[in-house]
């Protein structure tokens, strides 16, 4: 099966492929290097690699395990991954509402991941994302 990552391909500087195979174990090892990123964001998250970091999150979305929404939430402080993220993010619903805003509520995360979150909690239209999103301001 093939899947279309986004609407674009992955990296625009390079002309990578805009479908990849989809497979269970692809994902996961997608995911483990989701969590690769979060221990070392700044090798990875430059061109090209950036590319991996995008396909990466993109799995981590897909497969909504509880244990990469950190992964994602620290990836929308990125401006080479912020979209990807929120995609992420929102394919979790409102299993990352409570992530998300803890996150936004602390005052140690960073404002340019601060920032992103009330986008992303907008686009999971729930009970508890509303209440989140009433709760920050």
């Amino acid at each position: 099966m093939l899947v279309q990552l986004v609407g674009k391909p992955i990296c625009p500087a390079r002309d990578c492929v805009r479908q990849i195979p989809v497979h269970r174990e692809g994902m996961q090892c997608c995911a483990k290097v989701c969590l690769l990123i979060r221990c070392q964001p700044s090798p990875l998250l430059q061109p090209p690699l950036q590319c991996v970091a995008r396909a990466a999150l993109h799995s981590a979305g897909q497969l909504r395990a509880p244990a990469l929404v950190p992964v994602l939430i620290q990836a929308l402080g990125d401006a080479g991954t912020r979209m990807t993220a929120r995609q992420a993010l929102t394919m979790h619903g409102d299993s990352a509402a409570e992530p998300l805003t803890q996150a936004l509520l602390d005052p140690h995360t960073a404002n340019r991941v601060r920032r992103q979150i009330p986008v992303v909690l907008s686009q999971i239209p729930t009970p508890h994302t509303v209440a989140a999103l009433a709760r920050s301001y």
